[in-house]
C-alpha cells in the first residue's frame, strides 16, 4: 500500500469513527427526552446537548440565574417542571408545600444530596465520611454524634473565644484605619479571618493568629477547599453527562496534602488536650468525649473536625459579610441596631453572651441577610425510594431511585409574592409586629438553614458568632460603603455556595 492509500484510508476511518460517535451521542442524548412528558410533567423545550441550564453548561454563569431564570417564566403556571442538565433529567420545584413535603414529609424518600455515593470514602476519608455524603444509618450515627456539640450550654461556653476574637478584630481594624493608605476592608475577609478563628480555637484550640499579621495556614487550607473549582464543575457535569461512569469512579473532594494537615492537626490538639487534663465546654472537648464513651475512628475525629471547620468557618462568614454589607448601606438600619445595642447594653461591661443574644432587631438583620444573601445557592434532593410525589390539583409525579429534585433557594427568597420588594433589605418584615421569622418559615418560604431533618446542625452556634461579631463592630464603629464596592455583585460562574465579594467597608471609631 502507498503512502497516499493509507493516508486516505485513514481518513475514512477517521471520519466513520467520528460519525459513529457522532451519531451514538446523538441517540444518547436523545434516548431519554420525553422522560418527563412520560410521567404528565411539562418539560419546556431546550437544547439537545445543553439542556435547559445553558449559563452552567457553557461555564458563563452561575446555574442558580438558569434556575431563576425558569422560576420567574413557570412558577405562575407549573409546581414543578422537568429539565434537563445536559441529558440528566431533573425536577426543578417551584411550589413550596411540594418543597416542603420533600425535605421533611417524605424525607425518608429524599434523604440525599446530590453526590451522594459519589466521593470516595476511602481516597477521600475527611469528606467521604461527611454528613453531606451519608444517608441511613451513617448519617443517623454521624448526626448523633455532632449534634450535642451544639447545646445552648456548650454555645455559650465558647463566648470567651467569641469575645477574645473580636477584641482582636477591633484593634487589627483600628491599626488599619490609622494607616494613610487606608481605603476600606474586605467584608468577606475580615469575616472569615473572624470566624476561621473562632471555630479553630473551638475545634483544635489552636488560635490561627488571623488578626496579628502574616498569612494563616489554616484559613488558606479551608477558603481552598469551598473556592469556585473548575474541577468540581466538571465533575458536577460529568455528573450530568455521563452519571454511570460515577458509579465506578469516585472522586476525592479534598487533595491528599489537605487530608494530612486536618489528620495531623486533629491528632496534635487531642494528645495537647489529653496530656494538659484541662476541662472545656468546647468542639474538642465533645469530640474526646466521643472518642472515650465509643469506638470511634481517628479518621471519624478528624472528619468531624474539618466538616465543622469548612462549615462552620464559611456559612457564618458570608452571613457576617451580607449583614456588614447591607448596614453599611443603609444607615437607618445601622443606626436602629446601635440604639438597640446601646439601650440594651449600655456600658462596656454590660456587652456579654446573653445581652447580645436578646438583640431581637439585630436577629431581623441577620435574618434579612440570609434572605438576600444565602450561602446556599439551590438545595438538591435526591430520590433513594420510589414515590408518587403529590403535587397541587390532585396531581402526582413518579420519582424513582436516582432521580434528582431541585430546589430554587435564591429564587424564593427573592420572590415578591412572598417578601414584598424583595431587592429592598427591609429587616422590619421579620419583626414581632409581622409574625417574626416563625411566620416566613411555617409557610414554607424561608428555610435559610435548611429544613427537615437535614437541616444545618451548627445553625444555632454560627448565628451566634455572627451576632456577637456584628454587634461589636457596630457598638465601637460607624460603617459605610466604599467606593470600590459592588453591591450587585454577580456569583461566581463554578461557585456552589455564594462568595461575597467585591464588598469593601469604610470603619470610623466611635469615641466615647
Amino acid at each position: 500500500m502507498s503512502f497516499y492509500e493509507f493516508f486516505y484510508s485513514a481518513i475514512f476511518y477517521i471520519l466513520i469513527a467520528i460519525i459513529a460517535i457522532v451519531a451514538i451521542h446523538y441517540v444518547y442524548f436523545l434516548s431519554n427526552r420525553n422522560y418527563w412528558k412520560n410521567r404528565g410533567i411539562f418539560s419546556p423545550d431546550s437544547s439537545l446537548i445543553f439542556g435547559d441550564l445553558p449559563g452552567q453548561v457553557k461555564g458563563n454563569r452561575n446555574i442558580m440565574y438558569d434556575f431563576d431564570d425558569l422560576y420567574k417564566k413557570y412558577k405562575k403556571s407549573h409546581a414543578a417542571i422537568g429539565i434537563f442538565n445536559f441529558r440528566s433529567p431533573r425536577l426543578l420545584v417551584f411550589n413550596t408545600d411540594v418543597i416542603r413535603d420533600i425535605m421533611v414529609k417524605n424525607f425518608k424518600n429524599f434523604p440525599a444530596t446530590e453526590f451522594y455515593g459519589k466521593i470516595d470514602g476511602e481516597s477521600d476519608p475527611l469528606f467521604g465520611n461527611h454528613m453531606f455524603n451519608q444517608i441511613g444509618e451513617g448519617w443517623k450515627t454521624s448526626r448523633q454524634e455532632l449534634s450535642p456539640a451544639f447545646t445552648n450550654t456548650r454555645i455559650k461556653a465558647a463566648h470567651p473565644i467569641m469575645e477574645n476574637v473580636v477584641n482582636k478584630m477591633k484593634i487589627y481594624i483600628k491599626n488599619e484605619i490609622a494607616k494613610k493608605d487606608f481605603d476600606g476592608l474586605d467584608a468577606k475577609d475580615l469575616s472569615a479571618r473572624y470566624t476561621i478563628s473562632v471555630v479553630s480555637n473551638s475545634i483544635y484550640n489552636i488560635d490561627p493568629k488571623t488578626f496579628e499579621g502574616g498569612e494563616s495556614e489554616l484559613l488558606k487550607v479551608a477558603q481552598k477547599f469551598l473556592a469556585p473549582s473548575k474541577k468540581f464543575m466538571f465533575i458536577f457535569m460529568l455528573n450530568s453527562l455521563y452519571p454511570f461512569l460515577l458509579k465506578h469512579y469516585k472522586f476525592s473532594f479534598s487533595q491528599p496534602g489537605s487530608q494530612k494537615f486536618f489528620f495531623d492537626l486533629m491528632d496534635n490538639s487531642i494528645k495537647h488536650r489529653e496530656a494538659s487534663g484541662v476541662k472545656c465546654m468546647d468542639y474538642l472537648d465533645h469530640l474526646l468525649t466521643l472518642k472515650q464513651k465509643r469506638e470511634i475512628s481517628d479518621q471519624a475525629l478528624a472528619s468531624h473536625g474539618a466538616s465543622f471547620l469548612v462549615d462552620g468557618y464559611d456559612t457564618s462568614s458570608t452571613t457576617i459579610a451580607g449583614s456588614l454589607l447591607e448596614i453599611a448601606r443603609y444607615k437607618n438600619v445601622q443606626d436602629k441596631l446601635r440604639e438597640e445595642i446601646n439601650e440594651k447594653m449600655p456600658n462596656d461591661e454590660d456587652f456579654n453572651y446573653d445581652n447580645v443574644q436578646e438583640l431581637e432587631y439585630l436577629d431581623q438583620i441577620l435574618y434579612e441577610s440570609l434572605r438576600m444573601h444565602n450561602p446556599a445557592l439551590y438545595l438538591a434532593r435526591m430520590c433513594t425510594e420510589d414515590i408518587e410525589l403529590e403535587l397541587p390539583k390532585d396531581k402526582k409525579v413518579k420519582m424513582v431511585k436516582g432521580d434528582l429534585a431541585y430546589i430554587p433557594v435564591q429564587s424564593i427568597f427573592m420572590d415578591s409574592d412572598y417578601f414584598e420588594n424583595p431587592t429592598q433589605f427591609n429587616p422590619d418584615r421579620f419583626s414581632a409586629e409581622n409574625g417574626g421569622v416563625k411566620a416566613y418559615m411555617d409557610r414554607g418560604v424561608f428555610f435559610p438553614f435548611g429544613a427537615g431533618p437535614r437541616m444545618c446542625p451548627g445553625n444555632r452556634f454560627a448565628f451566634a458568632q455572627a451576632k456577637y461579631a456584628v454587634a461589636s463592630l457596630v457598638k465601637d464603629f460607624e460603617l459605610s460603603l466604599n467606593p470600590r464596592s459592588n453591591p450587585n455583585f454577580e456569583v461566581h460562574p463554578n461557585a456552589f455556595i455564594l462568595h461575597i465579594q467585591d464588598c469593601y467597608i469604610n470603619f470610623k471609631e466611635i469615641k466615647n
